[in-house]
């Protein structure tokens, strides 16, 4: 099994790829090959799988390409999985070049990508296998029934040990917000949100954004007035969120939904592995991980009276606070374990090789509804 990554930095994605490859089973050997570096890096290597690096020198630098091809071609993978549009972009080339199965994992959110539509679309399209971590995605992408299938994000438990609430104000409702301060993601709203409550009732509400990104300093700048009064804390990158977000009394995820829709979010998880209340904008795989009055609050997009109204419900009923923040964290515990997500993977894969059988050194790959003949690279091939 050779996963394929555009980088191995702080991302969402990033943490499920080396997530993955730690949980696979003991009879699945699996190597990471990435176009970028990142914390992951180190990662991976600690947990003992090998993880290679090929940066690009240059934008249309030749030579990672010239990487993944020699290694696909010396080592023989079974399989290979790519884990962005990029990655996904140079498997497709490669692994048609070398006739081995290529499973498309490059949907990581509940809509089609603002730029490069076509080429995401054209990658998926003649993919073996197209995986999404939410059925939004599958949906946004309007890939067959017969090509795609949905795995659902893992979370590392193992990250809750030592963890414990350490809430220090707790004169103020505590509110959190952990993502990229980018467009995509409606920080304004939750911002918006502090300054109206504070008003309402000051002293009583403490909002806290952790991230960074190109947004923070135009944020700082236009709510400087709620950070002075001590209801809103603009925290910067945080390599582990989570003790900050033992603190907090409900994790709040908002998307711009002009801009962007959430996949299964690794926020909201997040929250939920916390025991924390969620509320979330509607759309995209939201819904799929957040059942509304179940494990969490679902409100429309870009609704400031919406948003306040839920806030203020949470802050007033504990009852609702803890029965939405017990049931998420039971969620999450019986559906998104490592194990669970390694399972479904290594499913999805048995079944893309099932599908290409060798005969006498030709690979006849069975998607599609049709035989298509091809010359076999795949290891352990009677040839």
């Amino acid at each position: 099994m050779l996963l394929v990554a555009d980088c191995l930095g702080a991302g969402g994605a990033e943490r499920q790829l080396a997530l993955l490859a730690a949980s696979l089973p003991p009879d699945w050997e699996c190597r990471v090959w990435s176009f970028g570096d990142g914390p992951f890096e180190g990662i991976l290597r600690s947990r003992g799988i090998v993880a290679e690096v090929a940066a690009r020198g240059f934008r249309l630098d030749p030579r990672p390409i010239v990487s993944l091809h020699r290694l696909i071609r010396v080592w023989r993978p079974d399989i290979v999985h790519s884990w962005g549009w990029m990655s996904s972009l140079a498997c497709l080339a490669v692994c048609r070049l070398h006739h081995v199965p290529f499973v498309n994992g490059g949907i990581r959110t509940g809509a089609l990508p603002p730029r490069r539509k076509w080429v995401s679309k054209l990658v998926a399209d003649r993919s073996s296998c197209v995986v999404a971590n939410s059925r939004a995605g599958l949906a946004a992408w309007k890939v067959p029934p017969r090509k795609g299938r949905v795995v659902y994000n893992g979370f590392e438990f193992q990250r809750l040990q030592g963890l414990a609430c350490a809430n220090t104000q707790r004169d103020r409702f505590q509110v959190v917000m952990a993502a990229r301060m980018t467009r995509e993601k409606d920080f304004p709203l939750f911002c918006e949100a502090a300054r109206h409550l504070d008003r309402a009732e000051p002293g009583r509400w403490h909002f806290t954004a952790i991230g960074d990104g190109h947004l923070r300093t135009s944020l700082m700048q236009n709510y400087r007035d709620v950070v002075a009064s001590g209801a809103l804390e603009l925290v910067g990158f945080v390599e582990e969120v989570l003790p900050l977000l033992a603190r907090a009394d409900v994790g709040v995820l908002l998307t711009d939904s002009a801009v962007a829709r959430e996949g299964c979010s690794n926020a909201i998880m997040e929250y939920m592995a916390c025991g924390l209340p969620v509320l979330c904008t509607d759309g995209g795989g939201n819904p799929e991980l957040v059942e509304s009055g179940r494990t969490g609050l679902v409100i429309p997009a870009n609704s400031l009276p919406d948003l306040v109204e839920s806030l203020t419900l949470l802050r007033d009923d504990d009852a609702v606070r803890c029965r939405l923040g017990e049931a998420g964290a039971r969620r999450l515990l019986e559906n998104h374990s490592p194990a669970a997500m390694a399972e479904a993977f290594t499913a999805v894969y048995e079944d893309v090789i099932d599908r290409c059988t060798c005969r006498g050194g030709t690979m006849t790959l069975k998607h599609t509804g049709s035989m298509r003949q091809e010359q076999c690279g795949r290891s352990g091939c009677a040839e």
